[in-house]
């Protein structure tokens, strides 16, 4: 079949269906190698996608022989269905390239430690096979001393969503620069997004500015997951909860701050909903009650509290386990341990 060449074709060039009843009389130059293999009619249709030709589908038959119709259109039938998932594919490979590149221009690395808050992250989006989603976390200075802490749920997931996450991350870097306070920043911003429809759906946020020099966190919550702040002297856990609606979604709105003084070894936690959804079935999920519950038990060993790293770790593995495998969601954490130990 090796001197059979069937892209000499005119047919075949030209993508159309080809049918051939008898390999002798077609082509009787070429058809000796075929009839060797006792094979004596084809009928053959070449699948293009993404405007080159792709491969074919064969059928054959060991005597000459009449193609019916309905045999011509099953063949190309299936052609299309080949032809259809080929071009499906060819989607999902140019939108894995796509996130991978907005993954790295997107995530931040891993958050510095900043004077006085020693800082970790965790991300993993819902849709492996996209890279990145609709979570977001980032760390930035504002201003001398002063550092914003974010983590942030557009709605959606994969690509569609990640593409937003873009809009909302350089406007509120751009809010917060030129914004006298926190909710003036977040008020502006929202009114921006509305105004001029710049997102599809919503989006939750919390934003913290830490302000080194005060040991403080002023914050605004926009329907965001409460914030979590254990108490390092009480063992206790403050909820930081919503001080104004979600972003962008539901026509003008303003939002308030709030601020809480930090102490020495306080552990932060920002997290989204993919945290709290979390569980074995829908009707059984972690929730804000069972994250706190959480977040006690890795912060329960003294020893090992200083480290925001081992925290988020000890947090992932046991809402993993809580799970069983039930992460329907993206997920982003941000969690900071209070302490001079964290450098200047």
């Amino acid at each position: 079949m090796s001197t059979y060449s069937v892209d000499r074709d005119d047919a075949y060039r030209a993508g159309q269906t080809h049918v051939v009843e008898d390999v002798v009389t077609y082509a009787p130059d070429n058809a000796e190698p075929l009839v060797l293999l006792h094979l004596r009619a084809m009928l053959r249709v070449p699948i293009e996608a993404g405007n080159q030709m792709q491969s074919l589908t064969v059928a054959m038959a060991r005597e000459p022989r009449h193609w019916t119709e309905d045999e011509v259109r099953l063949m190309e039938n299936v052609a299309a269905l080949v032809r259809s998932t080929l071009e499906s594919a060819q989607v999902q490979q140019r939108e894995r390239n796509i996130a991978r590149q907005l993954e790295a221009a997107l995530l931040p690395p891993s958050p510095p430690s900043l004077p006085g808050l020693a800082l970790s992250s965790f991300y993993r989006p819902a849709l492996q096979e996209a890279g990145v989603g609709g979570d977001f976390f980032d760390v930035f200075s504002v201003e001398k001393g002063c550092t914003a802490l974010v983590v942030a749920d557009l709605s959606g997931k994969g690509l569609a969503a990640a593409q937003q996450v873009a809009t909302v991350k350089n406007m509120l870097r751009f809010a917060l620069y030129n914004g006298h306070t926190v909710s003036d920043a977040i008020t502006r911003l929202h009114n921006t997004l509305v105004k001029h429809d710049l997102l599809t759906g919503f989006a939750t946020l919390f934003v913290g500015m830490y302000d080194y020099t005060e040991r403080s966190l002023t914050y605004v919550n926009c329907g965001q997951e409460p914030g979590l702040l254990r108490r390092a002297k009480t063992g206790k856990v403050e909820m930081l909860n919503h001080t104004g609606p979600v972003l962008g979604g539901f026509g003008p709105g303003s939002y308030q701050q709030r601020t809480v003084i930090l102490s020495d070894g306080d552990v932060l936690a920002l997290f989204t909903d993919g945290l709290t959804e979390v569980g074995p079935t829908r009707k059984d999920l972690l929730e804000i009650e069972g994250v706190i519950e959480v977040l006690d038990q890795c912060c329960a060993d003294t020893v090992e509290t200083g480290n925001p790293s081992t925290i988020v770790d000890r947090i992932i593995a046991m809402v993993d386990a809580f799970g069983l495998g039930g992460v329907r969601d993206d997920i982003a954490v941000l969690v900071g341990v209070v302490g001079a130990s964290a450098g200047d």
